[in-house]
């Protein structure tokens, strides 16, 4: 499946066990194709498999920023790409992007942001030069993490949106405080990008797919077409592997499913080594359990 298909992923050194949680996600769920993992020297411990490829970014620009070079360097028939805080978990979403490619670009969309609302408004005006109000902006608001396309079709796009970057953002060594009115960075430019339909977009609602910043599915559709969501993201600090101490809460579904993942022997770890015995105790639901109860009793008695 997919095996003319290139995923792309970015890493700082802190984030392998994000990488090795993805890949092992990705070839469990049926991917044939190729892996591009773009990172900063010096070398991950693990070691790479057949079909991953290191990719040694020599750049300033935060990791985030780098999504449309790494892309443009590198030509491929169908280009993918995932944040390495994110896993895949069910094959009908690979099945439905493979088929989703041969028409249109693909983008997951996070959330609804009305066509009023003064950013569309200050974004066209950072792109274009004038806050117009004739236009009839997009609702949706797209997350950056994971995104398709076909390279010859496509390209044009992550182009627009590299330029685009360049064009509103002060600096890309960052990821806040870049733009008086793109907070988000390289998200906020994507979707000051997609606002006025220039390009026509195949999204991905909640909930079938999941991220911890959307809460169930957010003002979205409550049915999904799979069973669970086609992927996880992680879309908070700090991710899993890199709690200093257990959390006070219980694990939430990205936790649970990045052990799974990172358990496996494509991208082999050692776990004990990414993470403390307490950690994965947590994970395991060995402790602290019974705490995370008694807390949730006191709460309702309250309410």
């Amino acid at each position: 499946m997919l095996e003319n298909a290139v995923v792309f992923t970015l890493a700082n050194n802190t984030y392998e066990a994000g990488v090795a949680a993805l890949i092992n996600s990705l070839l469990h769920n049926g991917f044939k194709g190729k892996i591009k993992v773009g990172i900063p020297p010096p070398h991950f411990k693990g070691q790479p498999l057949e079909n991953v490829e290191y990719i040694y970014l020599d750049s300033k620009s935060h990791p985030i920023n780098l999504k449309t070079e790494l892309i443009l360097s590198n030509p491929c028939t169908n280009f993918i790409y995932f944040d390495s805080d994110i896993v895949v978990n069910t094959r009908e979403f690979l099945e439905e992007l493979e088929s989703l490619l041969h028409y249109s670009p693909v983008f997951p969309i996070e959330a609804i942001v009305p066509k009023e609302d003064f950013r569309r408004l200050r974004w066209n005006e950072q792109i274009s030069g004038s806050m117009d109000f004739s236009k009839n902006y997009s609702l949706s608001y797209y997350n950056a993490g994971f995104f398709a396309g076909n390279w010859e079709r496509d390209i044009a796009l992550i182009k627009d949106w590299k330029s685009k970057m360049q064009q509103c953002l002060t600096s890309l060594d960052s990821v806040e405080g870049v733009g008086k009115y793109f907070k988000l960075s390289d998200q906020d430019v994507l979707n000051a990008l997609l606002q006025d339909d220039t390009y026509n977009i195949a999204g991905i609602s909640l909930p079938d797919w999941w991220g911890n910043m959307s809460g169930e599915q957010g003002p979205f559709l409550f049915i999904g077409l799979w069973s669970e969501p086609g992927f996880y993201h992680h879309t908070l600090q700090p991710k899993t592997w890199l709690h200093k101490s257990v959390p006070l809460r219980p694990p939430n579904a990205y936790d649970m499913l990045w052990y799974k993942y990172l358990k496996m022997d494509y991208y082999k770890m050692d776990i004990k080594k990414v993470i403390s015995s307490k950690m994965i105790a947590w994970l395991e639901h060995k402790k602290h359990m019974k705490y995370y109860r008694v807390i949730k009793k006191m709460i309702k008695k309250i309410i």
